[in-house]
């Protein structure tokens, strides 16, 4: 599908007849693992859809699972239910299955230390991507292509990232040299060709790189370059570029194994919400995971593998993206996500994996829908547990706790593209691993996977504007509250609000620097919570 399609069968290739029906092939594939309904697929294909257009997408699609059984003798590769029509092919028969599979396995070696692997990888990945895929030319097939596009471009620069840290510089200088003067305002890139060049002893050749992007940027924006070219420009200048190969490695993920099965997904009204469990025990814990990070992803990374891995053991663990994140259906900008909407697709899914009243744990801008949840729905929760959290972000006239108003500009130059940002993300919210390169470099991976800088800028509003301090009196469930205290990118505040104003709330603080629950002093995260949890545990619930 990274390409003109082409579908392939034992005995060869297979004919796909007809231009729309190649299209809806591409569309189902694209979408994969996700379904598409067949408004979804008429929306795609047509502009204006006409009145005939349900029955001829059912059409279409009868003519692709034709085809399908025709290559791979299995009628089943295309299901279709309730909430649309899916692919289920391997990472062996969909190209754009195995290019994921190849980048999450990228991710998970270079985490490990080992670039040069992390780099095959990444070369078999591009390998794959063979050109534009056949899509309509509608203004939602433009922007699939468009948002490809930008998949493809993120590819390479993994790919020559990869190149460059294990030492294959000479390799990387060429096409990177290509790459910026087809993209020359793209930073990343030319950070890169800057590495190279420095990594191949010509300095100066890498400072004269920089000075060519300094001119381009001040010429045709105004601005200069963002804060981490500027930093690579003076360790250059001082010789001190760190090597790559010399920055600590991740810790050891847990040795205990969970059963895992993700991505699954739940119908919320007509929204795919993807979800996964983690163990298999008999007690049912809500995971509200804060970030970007994809449901599929939670096991890459060592610190929140071995923090979730801790939270299911003896218990199952249920997690899911909400609407417009990670692998769940993406939202418009003309239709932007609710805490109200969200909660929903948590019911969605408790409803999906069959989950007796749940102990939530919730952190950050996800104990906005923990609360709502409770306070709507308290047959569903068990106890509640909330690091960090809060029932408004921002201060107002009658709330002084949180962020002034104005934390919106400093949301917005942290997700756009080639802004500079005032602050550095991760040293405001997780500090412990702002100095770690390959953290780093998983982070903004799994963030661009979770959430495109238009998705980000409908997120920050929502939470921005969101309150939920009027439904706290009828959350009637048992709370803990955990704030952690010299935490830049939190208000103590905000953690005493909510143990003075719901009605069954203990309040517990501690140093920690670090805002995200799987970072940081985790041991006494989870140590409070599995107290808090084996208090408030009945027969019934556990």
């Amino acid at each position: 599908m990274l390409g003109p399609l082409r579908l392939e069968g034992p005995a060869g290739a297979v004919a796909v007849p007809g231009r729309k029906t190649r299209e809806v092939l591409t569309l189902l594939a694209l979408a994969t693992p996700r379904p598409l309904s067949v408004e979804a697929l008429a929306d795609r294909l047509w502009d204006g859809p006409p009145p005939s257009a349900i029955k001829t997408v059912q059409g279409h699609v009868s003519r692709v699972r034709s085809a399908l059984a025709a290559a791979h003798g299995d009628a089943g590769a295309l299901r279709g239910g309730p909430a649309g029509y899916q692919l289920v092919l391997g990472v062996e028969r969909l190209d754009i299955v195995a290019v994921d599979e190849l980048r999450r396995r990228a991710r998970v070696t270079a985490l490990a230390g080992d670039d040069h692997g992390a780099a095959q990888l990444l070369r078999r990945a591009r390998q794959l991507w063979r050109g534009e895929p056949e899509l309509p030319p509608t203004t939602g097939g433009e922007g699939e292509r468009a948002r490809l596009a930008e998949e493809h471009l993120l590819l390479i620069e993994d790919h020559l990232a990869a190149v460059v840290a294990a030492g294959s510089s000479a390799d990387a200088v060429g096409e990177l040299e290509a790459l910026t003067a087809a993209h020359p305002l793209r930073e990343r890139l030319w950070g890169l060709r800057m590495q190279a060049l420095y990594r191949c002893g010509r300095q100066t050749d890498a400072l004269h790189a920089y000075r060519a992007v300094r001119r381009l940027l001040m010429e045709d924006v105004g601005v200069e370059p963002g804060p981490a070219l500027r930093a690579l420009e003076a360790a250059i200048l001082n010789l001190a570029v760190p090597d790559p190969t010399a920055v600590a490695t991740q810790p050891t993920p847990a040795g205990t194994a969970v059963p895992v099965d993700v991505p699954r997904y739940a119908d919320a009204c007509g929204v795919h919400v993807a979800y996964g469990t983690y163990g298999d025990g008999p007690t049912d814990v809500l995971l509200l995971n804060p970030t970007f990070v994809p449901v599929d992803a939670y096991l890459e990374e060592p610190h929140l593998a071995q923090a979730a891995t801790r939270l299911a053991a003896g218990r199952r663990v249920i997690a899911l993206d909400r609407r417009g994140l990670g692998l769940s259906d993406p939202v418009s900008p003309a239709a932007p996500p609710t805490i109200e909407q969200w909660v929903q697709d948590t019911v969605a899914v408790l409803d999906a994996s069959g989950a007796a009243p749940v102990h939530v744990l919730a952190n950050g801008d996800t104990a906005l829908v923990a609360l709502l949840l409770a306070a709507t729905h308290p047959n569903r929760v068990a106890t509640l547990t909330l690091v960090n959290g809060y029932a408004r972000l921002t201060s107002c006239r009658d709330y002084p706790h949180g962020d002034p108003p104005s934390i919106d500009d400093v949301l917005r130059e942290i997700r756009t593209p080639n802004a500079r940002p005032v602050v550095d993300v991760l040293s405001w919210i997780a500090p412990s691993v702002a100095g770690d390169a390959r953290f780093r470099t998983w982070w903004d991976a799994v963030g661009r996977r979770g959430a495109s800088p238009r998705t980000a800028e409908l997120f920050h509003r929502l939470v921005i504007q969101a309150d939920v301090r009027d439904v706290l009196h009828r959350v009637t469930t048992p709370v803990l509250v955990l704030s952690r205290l010299e935490c830049a990118s939190y208000d103590p505040g905000h953690g005493r609000y909510l143990a003075e104003h719901l009605p069954e709330a203990s309040l517990a603080e501690h140093a920690d620097p670090d805002g995200p629950w799987f970072l940081g002093d985790v041991h006494r995260i989870l140590e409070q919570f599995e107290s808090f949890t084996s208090r408030h545990c009945t027969a019934t619930l556990c």
